[in-house]
């Protein structure tokens, strides 16, 4: 089973994280560029799939922003999201996810309580 880990932004509990996706049995980790998945899956020795986030692709955009860096894609994360959720059997959902999933995927979404969880 293809596991697609999606990690709010303010999360950094290596602990929790470990202990969720131990309790859980698939073959490989799904998630946008994320530095605690990818240690997970290095210690378990799981295949890790990054999903790219095509943030410089302008062609056929028509959400162009302006950045500090100058153009970029507005609906990158949002296109990114839909690969991700295409591409995974299961989501979990830590933290509220990096991004919206698509309504046609909230099936497979597998929610996190992070509520508990207390930050010292």
């Amino acid at each position: 089973m293809i596991l697609g880990v999606s990690i709010g932004r303010t999360f950094d509990d290596y602990g929790f994280l470990h202990k969720q996706l131990s309790a859980i049995e698939f073959t490989e980790i799904a998630s946008v560029p994320h530095a605690l998945l990818k240690r997970y899956a290095q210690e378990e020795r799981k295949c890790y799939q990054e999903i790219e986030v095509f943030w410089k692709d302008l062609r056929g955009c028509t959400n162009v922003k302006e950045g500090k860096w100058g153009p970029y894609n507005g609906d990158a994360l949002k296109e990114a999201a839909q690969r991700f959720a295409q591409y995974s059997d299961q989501i979990l959902e830590i933290s509220g996810g990096f991004y919206r999933i698509p309504k046609e995927y909230k099936h497979k979404i597998i929610e996190s309580n992070t509520k508990k969880l207390f930050k010292f």
